[in-house]
């Protein structure tokens, strides 16, 4: 190469895959940092010489967090032109972040996401990345105390300018892309500067409302456990910590802590103060997860009663909403479907915007109370809601449209509920791309789908459906997945219905290819002997069948409820004495 320059332009070329290589190869892994390390650190000292010091700070800062991309605006706000000034040596930002992208350390991609709370860059916004083993080394470098105290209260600058709403829509792709930094830097900041960590305690808030929201439940599981975790350092007057403990308690069911919470809030600010009612009906909520239901009743109403004179709108609905929850567990139909027409009366006259976390709750209650008719109208509207945000990747939608399946279902309208069903399978497949829709939920939509237009007779388009499924998975997959073998069973139905033997034969060994190619684990085996069993005794091949099951029995040696299903199953095949009447 001749030179550094040369150097620095070859390593760009190479990039990630050569640290990649480096990992795969077997080279000691602590060789490989201390290598790496020293590497990127004559780059920054290079920069550095150049005039450009805040490189090194601006690589520290990043470390902080995710190595996911990272928004440039935010940077641009918290770093190089936050409130008050610059933070000392990084006058030249905007130049570093330039230099760092020219030697290789940074990339700049975009990321379809808004960013600012106040909607000021709702668009494709331009993200840093670097590669983690990069990040990983510069994190180190904080760690063991290079201008640890400096970087982190840089990071906190950062992160001032990660809230804004959360409820809407059109504010969760931001999120989604902002979540996994607040996690890193809710791990990793120290405990020794206070103001700094109640940034990041305050951001982790926000981040907890965005996955609420949108349904993101692992996401508001491990944020509340970090957010509890490091709140202990931060003082108890703090607002952020009394909500985050209730909410804490709430999950986990902790009604005694919730309720010692409720009372000492009651005692200080009187038991009609919001903050107050706030911690009653977490207080409330721990009862009612732990089957409390006539206690969880009590409050909510004292809670409702509280809530009429100074409460908002909105909070007034959520507590009717899970009082109806709480009556229909109960029993008490009558009045659970009584509170259930009065909460759509409110809905319907309150002039509020209601948000879409609400109209969740009120879908739910009336499922609940058996409303199926406003049930599917509440559903419907949040389905356009999330719609015209281009959200349908959302866990939200998918769990929301899930909700109205069974609701269709349930009322016998399946015509409608193959059309859902059919929109379904057309986001969420192939299986991939972010998609919250497992494959196992994916599996059931198209074995629900068949079995609606059987009962209709609409075999023709169900296997065109089924083949073009099939199609698109095999380009993604290689033809080795669960939906592979499971959309290969689906065809085999198909024929074995139509008396096609020969194709659902044909069906069933493509189904078994697939399914002893795919990871272990992945599949369960014991299907396909189990659908050539059902295939043979479609053709009254009964002691060909027997054997079939007995190797599904086999296959299902750890799962005593599937054998005696099998084995239930299996037994019409049995020969029967003459005259016998089948059972």
């Amino acid at each position: 190469m001749g030179d550094f320059a040369g150097y620095t332009v070859e390593l760009d070329r190479l990039g990630a895959p050569l640290l990649d290589a480096g990992v795969k190869s077997g080279t000691d892994d602590q060789r490989l940092r201390r290598l790496v390390s020293h590497t990127w650190e004559i780059s920054l000292d290079l920069l550095t010489r150049q005039g450009l010091p805040e490189a090194r700070l601006l690589m520290r800062v990043l470390s902080c967090f995710a190595p996911t991309p990272f928004p440039t605006v935010l940077l641009a706000y918290g770093l190089v032109a936050p409130e008050g000034g610059f933070p000392e040596g990084f006058e030249e930002g905007e130049a570093a972040i330039d230099a760092l992208v020219d030697v290789g350390l940074l990339n700049l991609v975009d990321v379809d996401v808004s960013v600012g709370g106040s909607g000021t860059a709702n668009a494709a916004s331009l993200c840093l990345t670097a590669h983690p083993l990069v990040l990983e080394t510069n994190a180190a470098q904080v760690r063991s105390g290079d201008g640890t105290a400096e970087v982190w209260r840089a990071a906190a600058r950062v992160v001032r300018w990660m809230g804004g709403g959360s409820d809407t829509p059109d504010q969760w792709r931001r999120w989604q892309v902002l979540v996994p930094h607040v996690l890193a830097a809710l791990r990793s900041a120290p405990e020794n500067d206070v103001e700094s960590l109640a940034w990041f305690v305050e951001v982790g808030w926000a981040s907890y409302g965005y996955c609420l929201a949108s349904n993101r439940r692992g996401q508001a599981h491990e944020l509340l456990r970090l957010m509890m975790e490091r709140a202990a350092a931060l003082p108890e007057t703090r607002p952020v910590v009394g909500a985050i403990r209730g909410q804490y308690y709430e999950a986990i069911g902790d009604v005694d802590e919730a309720r010692r919470l409720f009372e000492e809030s009651r005692a200080e600010r009187g038991p009609q103060d919001v903050e107050t009612l706030q911690f009653q009906f977490r207080w409330a909520r721990a009862l009612q997860s732990t089957g409390q239901l006539p206690a969880a009743e009590e409050q909510l109403r004292a809670i409702l009663d509280g809530l009429r004179s100074n409460g908002s709108v909105s909070n007034r609905l959520l507590i009717h909403s899970v009082l109806v929850l709480v009556l229909a567990a109960q029993g008490k139909d009558q009045r659970a479907a009584a509170e259930a027409q009065a909460l759509m009366s409110a809905i319907e006259t309150e002039p509020a915007e209601l948000g879409i976390p609400l109209l969740h709750q009120v879908g739910h209650a009336l499922t609940e109370t058996r409303q199926t008719e406003q049930a599917e109208s509440v559903y419907g509207a949040l389905l356009s809601r999330l719609d015209e945000a281009d959200e349908q990747l959302s866990p939200l939608y998918h769990d929301i449209s899930l909700q109205l399946l069974g609701l269709l279902l349930h009322g016998g309208r399946e015509r409608a509920a193959i059309t859902l069903i059919s929109r379904l399978l057309g986001l969420y497949t192939p299986a991939g791309n972010g998609s919250p829709a497992s494959p196992a939920s994916l599996v059931d939509l198209i074995q629900t789908r068949l079995d609606l237009q059987l009962e209709l007779a609409e075999c023709s388009c169900a296997e065109d459906e089924l083949r073009g499924l099939l199609r698109d998975q095999l380009s993604v997959s290689g033809g080795t997945s669960l939906l592979i073998a499971e959309l290969h069973i689906a065809l085999a139905r198909l024929f074995i219905a139509q008396g096609d033997f020969t194709q659902a034969h044909e069906q069933l060994g493509l189904a078994e290819n697939a399914a002893t190619a795919a990871d272990c684990g992945t599949v369960p085996l014991w299907t396909v002997p189990l659908w050539k069993a059902r295939c043979l005794c479609a053709q009254d091949r009964c002691a060909e069948a027997l054997g079939c099951y007995e190797q599904a029995v086999a296959l299902l040696a750890n799962d005593p409820d599937g054998v005696t299903c099998v084995t239930e199953e299996a037994a019409d095949c049995l020969p029967r004495p003459r005259g016998a009447k089948p059972t």
